[in-house]
């Protein structure tokens, strides 16, 4: 039984064995492809190492005369090697060298067929990476321009595939900001109409009537304008506020805090990371207290502290002039209370010193913050936004921020 099957497996290898040496004859010439067919020891003698090298070039080149401009694209230097063992196993002088002068030996062991083998695996070597190798005239082989070539469809494919990652992810990142504005301008409207409420007590607690128009009321704003930005938002409320304050210079008292703590125009990557909701309902009144005329009087002033942290550049202006968390204002500071807090008040004080000089050419703090986040970015923090400012302060100040033209009206 087993001397039986080791004849069996004998056979199936010479008949894997002896098509490859089929095919050999048959390119050679003068003998039909027949695999049936057993060869006699004279016609296997008449096998030369040319013969061979050709039948290999034509399974690598698909032509038994490759010119300069042919790659061995066709077959792997292992197939060639396998096939060239297959037929080195019917030669009557196998696994003995080809010998030039006598002509005698295996014709597989012979230099020309060793050339083939070596081309085609130098070639392989080059299409991973290996050093360029030039022609005798000094251009660049076609090897390396097949390479190059390859390497570029390669490079295509995957910038495409990033290409639409950052795609996907664009559609993403736009889905979130839509939702995130959305609630942040529905925000922003009910603090519009509490300031309205706001101005029309104002206007009923005085005896004559206010000329300069008051914002419309919400149903009016969404007719004339259903799709408000950020911008006619800001517009709106810089609106409100004149008119506050003006009823207020007109009345002699301070009733209500300074409206609007957060700014409208925050910024499409703030909105991605942070809360949208801005804050408290502008137009809350600040508790007042009675003078001993009968007159109102603002809120008495508390501990002279900075926060451990504003928020927004408008928190930040609130602080210096109005405090915040019933604090002291920080312009109001005496030099020793400047010096207990004095990392924080000069780590300030040129943010502060910027939007006071904005003022004084006509902007309203709401814009003064906004010309801010347009030079160092609405992605910056209040934290990195001071440092900014500490590093620009050596080269003499933001170039956008030291000249100020007046505000267009």
């Amino acid at each position: 039984m087993a001397s039986s099957s080791s004849s069996d497996d004998d056979e199936q290898i010479e008949s894997s064995y002896r098509r490859y040496l089929n095919r050999l004859m048959a390119h050679k010439g003068g003998y039909a492809p027949d695999n049936a067919r057993r060869y006699s020891e004279a016609e296997l003698l008449e096998v030369q190492p040319d013969d061979v090298a050709k039948f290999l070039k034509q399974l690598a080149y698909h032509t038994a005369t490759p010119s300069p401009n042919d790659l061995p694209i066709y077959a792997r230097e292992s197939h060639l090697n396998r096939v060239k063992n297959a037929i080195s196993n019917f030669m009557p002088h196998r696994y003995t060298p080809w010998n030039d002068d006598t002509k005698h030996g295996d014709p597989t062991l012979s230099t020309p067929v060793m050339d083939v083998l070596r081309d085609v695996k130098q070639y392989e070597a080059s299409e991973q990476r290996m050093p360029i190798q030039s022609d005798n005239d000094g251009d660049v082989s076609l090897r390396q321009v097949a390479q190059d070539a390859q390497r570029q469809r390669v490079q295509m494919q995957s910038l495409i595939q990033q290409v639409q990652k950052l795609h996907k992810k664009q559609g993403e990142i736009q889905q979130n900001i839509e939702a995130k504005l959305g609630l942040y301008m529905a925000d922003i409207q009910r603090q519009l109409d509490a300031l309205n409420r706001n101005i029309l007590r104002l206007q009923s607690e005085r005896s004559t009537v206010v000329t300069v128009p008051v914002t419309a009321t919400t149903a009016q704003r969404q007719d004339e304008n259903p799709n408000p930005g950020p911008m006619d938002i800001q517009r709106q409320l810089d609106a409100l506020n004149r008119n506050i304050l003006r009823l207020q210079s007109e009345r002699g008292t301070v009733v209500t805090a300074p409206v609007v703590t957060a700014p409208v125009t925050a910024t499409i990557a703030q909105l991605q990371d942070e809360n949208p909701n801005p804050g408290p309902a502008a137009g809350e009144t600040i508790p007042a207290t009675e003078d001993q005329h009968g007159g109102r009087t603002s809120q008495p002033e508390g501990p002279a502290e900075l926060s451990s942290g504003p928020k927004t550049l408008h928190q930040l202006w609130d602080e210096y002039m109005f405090g915040i968390g019933g604090r002291k204002p920080a312009k109001d500071f005496t030099p020793e209370e400047r010096k207990k807090c004095r990392h924080r008040y000069f780590r300030r004080k040129p943010v502060w010193d910027c939007i006071q000089h904005h003022i004084n050419y006509g902007y309203s703090p709401a814009a003064a913050c906004e010309r801010i986040h347009q030079c160092y970015g609405y992605h910056l923090s209040i934290t990195q936004i001071l440092k900014a400012f500490k590093q620009d302060k050596h080269r003499g100040g933001h170039p956008s921020l030291v000249t100020i033209l007046p505000p267009e009206r």
